[in-house]
């Protein structure tokens, strides 16, 4: 195959990303840039054939938002105060792999001759589609091999794959095409660099029982250390001949060549429910009864509400129009939206940063779905809820009342193993109330604020009050903090930090509610004090800085 330069630029195109050439150079980034999602799932671009000419140039993952492993962290010398473990997003069950001979030859991008390649993301759809024509250098049959993938905006649990095989130039050959889902999978390894991958090696999944019923093949796994449970599964549109080993399920077609092939392939996980055989089971069976056709309608009904209130129209400049509705369109397949999840330094793109959030979400992706899509925004807002327990011993941990939310998690328990660059960023608590505050004003839901946001709010100020002290001739201060320049650490009053906690205890004075006040024991006038006191801290700041 032609080699590129790696530095190729995507064709600007308003309505999609594309590529039209393959190269190893470029491949992992075009994985990235290729993934589905629907903020539970995530599965990267990769090919559906495997191929040893790949190794080091592929990063085949699939990801669920919220799955993860834990390990120890394991420190030099120890100190009071620092995280305890790693948490880690996890590679889940392959369901990508497909393998098609032709006359026992088999079809890879790096066998016989490939024409009219294509890969390609449609933001209207939701769709990615790779397409190619294989010629055999051995018999010089043609055939046209189209896959079209999504992940269901609808449908939480499901995937899904359709396969079209398109003889060219003849009417007979044996053509033979097996299906996989394989559940012996790994993650990446970190070398040095714990932003790249994993903190621990080799296979965490362990499975405990197969599942076979109705067509559905299936593995049940649970975690080697986090001991969550995972439930994925495969579902195709035609029966075949099954085969079953340890970890892997797969299952084969034979035809004779004389037509066109199609093949739906349904792909399930379930990681959260009560009972996730039977969610598995259940959603790929009410997915693959609605066909691949019906899930991509659902998609493009989905995406057209989306568009018509999260579009934003450029003209004159189409790579920015162009970037605009691919950044908008990868936020919406990357957050999660049941309450239980949250957005990842990578999405559900990748390994990087472990998967954990961080103040990204609140501060620079928030706005995004507060003023277009604010039903999501409260389901951030509803993870944070969910976790103040966890915040609430983190603040106990660090012998300090209210709750102190975590620099990075997926659980809720801070993972970041750098306490200067972790922990002591407390803006974390001042970013997430800017969230809070920001929700309010643009939705008027008084109702969430009363009945989660309040006691949010309250928590973290009474934090802020404990960690500050009171400095004679200089007023409230914020010592040992580290503000957003995570290179500048544990500095005191930090500008940023000071502003962010002066403005948060303002929108707590302007929302307390007589009831509030009764059910958190809180004192405003306490507040106005604290509130009086940081003004001082705040100008004292900026004259240092």
């Amino acid at each position: 195959m032609k080699k590129i330069n790696p530095s190729i630029i995507y064709p600007i195109e308003n309505w999609q990303v594309s590529e039209s050439e393959y190269t190893l150079e470029t491949n992992q980034r075009s994985e990235t840039i290729f993934t589905v999602g629907n903020g539970y799932i995530g599965i990267r671009g990769c090919t559906e054939e495997t191929m040893p000419e790949l190794e080091n140039h592929t990063l085949p993952g699939t990801y669920i938002n919220g799955f993860y492993e834990t390990a120890p962290i394991i420190y030099g010398e120890a100190a009071y105060g620092y995280a305890e473990n790693h948490q880690t997003i996890l590679n889940v069950p392959n369901a990508l792999p497909f393998e098609i001979t032709v006359d026992g030859e088999k079809i890879t991008l790096f066998s016989g001759k490939i024409t009219d390649y294509s890969r390609k993301l449609s933001f209207k759809t939701g769709l990615f589609e790779r397409q190619f024509t294989w010629t055999s250098e051995k018999t010089g049959k043609q055939l046209k091999i189209i896959f079209s993938r999504l992940a269901s905006f609808t449908r939480k649990h499901v995937a899904a794959i359709k396969i079209n095989i398109q003889p060219v130039n003849f009417m007979a050959a044996d053509i033979q095409v097996t299906s996989s889902l394989q559940g012996a999978v790994t993650n990446q390894e970190h070398d040095g660099d714990p932003r790249a991958g994993a903190a621990f090696s080799g296979q965490v999944l362990n499975t405990e029982k197969v599942i076979q019923q109705s067509g559905i093949l299936g593995l049940f796994q649970r975690t080697t250390s986090s001991k969550l449970e995972i439930a994925s599964g495969i579902k195709h549109s035609i029966p075949g001949s099954v085969s079953q080993k340890q970890d892997f399920w797969s299952e084969s077609w034979q035809f004779d060549g004389s037509t066109s092939i199609e093949i739906s392939k349904f792909i399930g996980y379930a990681t959260s429910e009560k009972d996730n055989i039977q969610t598995l089971c259940t959603e790929l069976e009410k997915a693959s009864k609605a066909g691949f056709a019906q899930l991509v309608q659902e998609q493009v009904d989905y995406l057209d509400l989306f568009w018509n209130r999260a579009d934003i129209g450029v003209t004159g400049d189409d790579a920015l129009q162009q970037a605009l509705r691919f950044n908008a369109f990868h936020l919406l397949q990357s957050v999660g939206r049941d309450g239980r999840t949250n957005i990842a330094a990578k999405g559900v793109t990748g390994e990087g940063y472990e998967g954990h959030y961080f103040w990204d979400t609140e501060i620079f992706i928030f706005p995004f779905f507060a003023f277009t899509q604010p039903e999501i925004a409260k389901k951030l807002l509803e993870y944070r809820y969910s976790i103040l327990p966890n915040a609430k011993k983190r603040a106990r941990d660090l012998a300090c009342s209210g709750a102190l939310f975590p620099w990075r998690t997926i659980n809720g328990e801070e993972a970041s193993a750098y306490y200067p660059a972790g922990t002591a960023q407390i803006h974390i608590n001042a970013d997430i109330m800017h969230a809070l505050k920001l929700y309010t004003e643009v939705t008027n839901d008084t109702d969430f604020l009363n009945e989660k946001g309040l006691e949010m709010l309250i928590e973290t100020s009474r934090f802020y009050m404990d960690y500050g002290d009171f400095v004679e001739g200089r007023g409230f201060t914020i010592n040992g903090v580290t503000g957003p320049d995570e290179y500048t650490a544990l500095i005191n009053n930090n500008t940023y930090t000071n502003m962010m906690v002066k403005d948060q205890l303002e929108f707590l004075l302007t929302s307390l509610t007589d009831e509030a006040r009764i059910k958190f024991n809180i004192s405003d006038i306490e507040i106005k004090i604290g509130l009086l006191q940081l003004k001082i801290c705040i100008f004292i700041a900026q004259i240092l800085h």
